[in-house]
């Protein structure tokens, strides 16, 4: 077996490399487990329940929900904003439970 530094896919440039992969080859589905959330940290958070699934045919609308529940702010996360109109749309999502 192998290992590898995954710290090394969180530099400046990741927003810039998520966008160009999807731009490569868009999600045709994309789904988020958001039963449970880890917060603070990636290493050391919190468990957080949300009870929640997310999924969209758009990746841009799905990611901006997903960064709702977590209490983010998602026209302020650049990937989001680099990506909305492109990939897909954050300004009009219809939620249903």
């Amino acid at each position: 077996g192998g290992s590898w530094n995954k710290s090394r896919l969180h530099s400046p440039s990741t927003h810039h490399s998520v966008v160009d992969i999807c731009l490569y080859k868009k999600p045709s589905l994309s789904i988020i487990d958001a039963s449970v959330a880890l917060t603070g940290s990636h290493l050391w958070g919190a468990n957080k329940k949300l009870d929640f699934i997310v999924a969209s045919f758009d990746p841009v609308a799905a990611d901006a929900v997903g960064s709702s529940l977590l209490g983010h702010d998602p026209a302020k996360i650049e990937y989001l904003a680099r990506s909305n109109g492109v990939l897909g749309e954050m300004d009009s999502i219809e939620v249903v439970s």
